[in-house]
């Protein structure tokens, strides 16, 4: 129903361009409040998403390979500014584009997406190995969490499969924590598609 609504509000906005509305009103107000609550929120979709965050990644490698401190040779602190300009390039097509925090966290937690803070968290120890890749590998794995939960919480705003919705609502829901069983919590729906998005990208 909103996308409906949108798309005739779009077709109506091109159409009344030239003449400054109808008699000056402001068309927005006219519509049901229920429909333009979540307006501003960006449109995702899933392939833009994909292709921008592989254009990123791309985009990060060959400004590397020119830098006269690349990140092999970086200080953590810089090597934390690199992660960040990467991330900043592609996080608008997330949805949510959740702030990206480093923090030392216990070693075999590499990072995580919080929908309540809707923040991203990387563990600072990834910025001690020369290679970016995991950083990197983790950082989309984190923002894909991000798009899953845009995607869930506002569908009319996102474009993924619709059998990718139903799917990730239900595994949200219903979510496995790795300490509890950590072979069903690899394999489960949203960290399964989270991985292999991370390193179809990487």
């Amino acid at each position: 129903e909103k996308r409906s609504v949108e798309e005739m509000l779009q077709l109506l906005i091109k159409d009344m361009k030239d003449v400054g509305g109808i008699y000056n009103c402001d068309l927005l107000q006219l519509l049901p409040k229920h429909l333009m609550d979540e307006y501003n929120y960006p449109f995702c979709d899933i392939a833009c998403f994909e292709q921008q965050s592989l254009a990123a990644v791309k985009q990060f490698f060959a400004v590397d390979a020119k830098r006269k401190m690349p990140y092999s040779e970086a200080t953590t602190n810089r090597r934390k500014e690199y992660i960040k300009e990467l991330y900043a390039s592609f996080s608008a097509s997330t949805g949510y584009n959740p702030p990206l925090v480093f923090d030392k966290r216990v070693a075999s937690s590499l990072g995580a997406y919080s929908p309540g803070e809707n923040s991203i968290t990387l563990n600072e120890l990834l910025l001690e190995e020369d290679d970016p890749r995991r950083t990197i590998r983790t950082l989309l794995h984190e923002a894909r969490h991000a798009f899953q939960h845009f995607a869930v919480e506002h569908p009319w705003r996102a474009k993924p499969d619709e059998s990718n919705v139903y799917s990730w609502e239900f595994n949200i829901e219903n979510y496995i924590k790795s300490e509890v069983d950590f072979d069903m919590y690899r394999s489960q729906d949203i960290e399964a598609d989270a991985d292999a998005f991370a390193e179809r990208i990487v």
